[in-house]
Formats: structure tokens, sequence, C-alpha cells
């Protein structure tokens, strides 16, 4: 995309299988859900972390997507320190970067965009991304970062935010004066202006070398944590950053909580805590939960209950929420009153889950799995009447959850998904010689989620039709 001379585009850092399907995941629902148009290169660090038949799947599935083998790319003269003279300038055929080099690597010198949204591979995006390069914030100065949970405040320290970084260089470490006000810097998202910043391997401190600091642009509002509170306590599935209007925007799955497909360890975002003090992002730690997360006692839900908002941003100044609080309960919102956030989360569940291990639903064993679809594809329950008469027989908690917050979302939002409108034929024995094709007729099994949402918005038009008469006498046929 060209902003004037200048283009702009989304850059993943990404490679291996657990990283590619997050990517993967990722992109689809910018795609399809938040109907980004950004170009998006996805960066990995040899061949060893992406197959060329991967690459060419990722590039065949999503317009404007480019793999990128970073190994190939020119390394600078001062990457390696006392490189021979005869080797600076050649491809890195060996490249062993891994984790935040790899990222920095990605975005100095891999990417091809000027302007960079720099997205790990396990961030879910949860709004397009595109209005943040039109931000004010954004714009002013060419750079945009998101802060982390931590300061420079004695006890609050995460271990690796070193003043010794600083005096190496001969700085003073920022924190010094005002070490309550210092955030740290969250790296899973940030936009940045090549153009603008050039080469910015570690930004904080690449800032303060240039003598720049007061150009530094870090959002106010801290991140939050998503949980899923379907266990005995809210465990934790990733942390959340907001965007320069405080709306929910990035869904960072760190640590261990990835979505795979293959995994048993899938949590959940049924709510979202307010903005955390580093007090009580060090409580969550300490639970015993294993990945993190809090106790029941720890987590406040009835304040949202007795003061519902329409606008997540207004939970906090109506409700009289304190989010510089560092003592317990933790007040929190349902995913279901962020309805951007839960439309993408949904979108990514049901794009890349549709071959999940059972295990991650012990109601459903691979046995009965493999009944259903059999008796999809040769009985009438393949036909639309079928299916809606069948789904409501079901007990399972987690489906009527799950489908009672989508058809929330979807009343709130006005948007359906752009696959519900894909259907697969299957073809049906009518009567006759079942080897003849003669005999074989298609029926066309539509999305059974999309289903059930038609049935009930039919079943609603229908009542009130019958009730206020809105049907003319004369009208023959289906209704």
């Amino acid at each position: 995309m060209k902003e004037g001379s200048l283009t702009r585009g989304i850059a993943i850092p990404a490679g291996g299988a657990v990283l590619l399907g997050n990517a993967w995941a990722s992109i689809k629902v910018l795609r399809e859900t938040l109907n980004c148009t950004l170009p998006i290169e996805v960066i990995y660090s040899n061949p060893s972390e992406m197959s060329k038949h991967t690459a060419a799947k990722f590039e065949r599935a999503f317009r404007g997507v480019r793999c990128v083998d970073a190994s190939r790319i020119g390394r600078p003269h001062h990457s390696v320190a006392g490189a021979p003279a005869h080797s600076q300038g050649k491809t890195w055929q060996h490249n062993t970067a891994a984790g935040y080099v790899h990222k920095m690597f990605s975005l100095c010198h891999a990417t091809s965009f000027d302007e960079v949204l720099l997205l790990d591979g396990d961030n879910l995006p949860l709004r397009n991304p595109e209005m943040l390069f039109e931000s004010p914030e954004y714009r002013t100065l060419g750079n945009l970062f998101f802060p982390d949970f931590w300061t420079g405040a004695i006890g609050h320290n995460p271990g690796w935010l070193l003043p010794a970084a600083y005096h190496l260089f001969g700085l003073q470490h920022p924190w010094s004066n005002n070490s309550d006000a210092y955030a740290t810097t969250e790296t899973g998202q940030l936009l940045i202006n090549r153009t603008f910043w050039g080469d910015t391997g570690s930004p904080r401190l690449a800032f303060h070398l240039a003598n720049k600091s007061a150009e530094f642009r870090q959002l106010a509002k801290r991140p939050s944590i998503a949980l899923d509170s379907t266990g005995e306590n809210y465990e934790f599935t990733g942390l959340v950053q907001y965007d320069n209007m405080g709306r929910a925007s990035f869904l960072h799955r760190t640590g261990a909580v990835k979505f795979e497909p293959s995994g048993s360890g899938f949590r959940r975002c049924d709510v979202l805590t307010v903005p955390l003090t580093p007090e009580r992002v060090l409580a969550y730690a300490d639970t015993g939960i294993s990945g993190g997360g809090f106790l029941k006692h720890q987590i406040d839900e009835d304040t949202f209950k007795t003061c519902r908002v329409q606008d997540e941003r207004l939970f906090l100044d109506i409700c009289a929420v304190d989010p510089t609080r560092r003592d317990f309960p933790i007040p929190v919102q349902p995913i279901t009153s962020v309805p951007k956030a839960q439309l993408a989360y949904h979108a990514v569940r049901s794009h890349d889950f549709d071959n999940v291990d059972s295990s991650t639903n012990p109601a459903i064993s691979s046995r009965n799995e493999t009944a259903s679809r059999v008796k999809l594809r040769h009985h009438k329950i393949g036909t639309q009447a079928g299916i809606v008469s069948a789904m409501p027989e079901s007990k399972d908690p987690a489906i009527l959850d799950m489908l009672a917050g989508l058809v929330d979302a979807l009343w709130t939002t006005e948007l359906v998904s752009g696959h519900w409108r894909a259907g697969y034929i299957v073809n049906i024995t009518k009567k006759g010689d079942k080897e003849d094709f003669v005999t074989h007729g298609g029926v066309t099994a539509l999305n059974v989620v999309d289903n059930l949402c038609t049935k009930v918005i039919n079943s609603r038009l229908l009542t009130w039709s019958d009730t206020h008469a809105g049907l003319h006498v004369c009208q023959a046929g289906s209704k």
C-alpha cells in the first residue's frame, strides 16, 4: 500500500509449526473478518523454519502476502563483532537469529516496507490496524509503541530492565527520576516509519542514543489480561493492548498459550480485566495456576453486572472503576461487551480449529465425530431442515454458550462472516442403482451456525408477521 511515495504494510516475524499456525490464523482474521487490505510479509529465519510448500500455501491463500527468507538478506557490516571484511555484506546463509533478535532483524533489514506494523506471530489483531497509521499519535512523529505492565520501581522490575544497558552508553536510565511513572514497552506490536528512524534495533534505547527520547511515542493505557473462566479459576489467555482510542485492539498470546489445532491446552477468552497495575500482575504468576491466572476470589464480575455499559471505553468512568488500584478483587467485563474483539476471537476459533483434537471437548469422541460426518453425507441430516432440527438436541453447554455469544455479536455489529456464504455439495443417492451416478442428487450443506441464525431470524419475522397480519391474505407458497 502506498502513502505518498512510501510503502506501508505488516511484517510478521514467524517460523516453525506453532508460530506459523498462529500467523496463519491472524492473517485469516485480518483478511476475512477485519477486512484489512495492507500487504503482509511473513519473515522466517531460515529454510528450516518454513518449507517452500508452506510459503507457497501462504501466498496462494491470501492476497498481498509474501514470505521472506531472512537468511537470504545481506547482513549489515556491524552485525557480527570482528567479522572478517570478506564476509561482510554477504547473505546470511546460516542465520541462527531467533526470538527478539530475529524480530529486530526483520524490522531493520528484512522487511521491504517503509511504514511498518511489526506484529508478533502469536498476536491476534482484534480491530483493523490500518487506522493506527492514520492516528495523530503516529503521524506526528512516525512511531507508535505500546506499554507493558512494568515500571522502573523497586519490586516492579521484572529482571531484564537493567540500568546498565543505558549506563554502558553514558546515559542516565530514564526511570531514575520517577520510577513509578516510567512504563516499559511491550513489543508484540509496534508502528514505525523507517524513513524517519532507520534501524531501531532496540527501540527505546535507540531513541535515547539519538537524543530523541522526547519524540518517542507510547500510548498511555496499560494492557489488561484476557482470562478463561470455564474452570475452577480464571486462567491466563493473553495480554490485551489498546489503541489510541482506548479500544481493545490486540490479543497477544504470550508464553505457552497459543492456538494449536493439534494441542489440548487451548484456552478461551471469556473476560477482560481492567488495565492492570504491576502489583496485580505479579500476583497472577504466584497463584500456582499452570500458565498463570487468578483465583476466583481475586476477580470481580459483579461490578459489570450491576453497571452495564454499551461502550467498552466507558466502563472505568461510568462504573467508577479505578485501574490504578493495587488490591483485589479485579473488576472484569465479558468479551461479549467488546463486540469487535469477540468477532475476531470467534473467527479465529472457527477458522483454525475445524480439526481440533477431541480432548478439547470431552463430550465428543473421535468415533462420534466420524459417525456424524458419515451421517451428514448419507442421510437427510445433510439437508438444511435436517441440520436445524437436529442441533437443538445438543445438550453441550459449551456449544450453547458459543451460539448465544455469536448471536449477540451478530446483532451488535450487524456483520456476518464471509465464509458462511460457502456451501459443500454432497451427492446423495435418491433411489435406484447406487453405482449409477444418474440416481444421485446434489444437496448443498450450508454452514450450520448460519442455518441456525437464519432459523432464529425467520422465526422472529414469522411471529411478528402473524401477530401484525404482515402478509397479504393472497400470499401463497413459502413465507
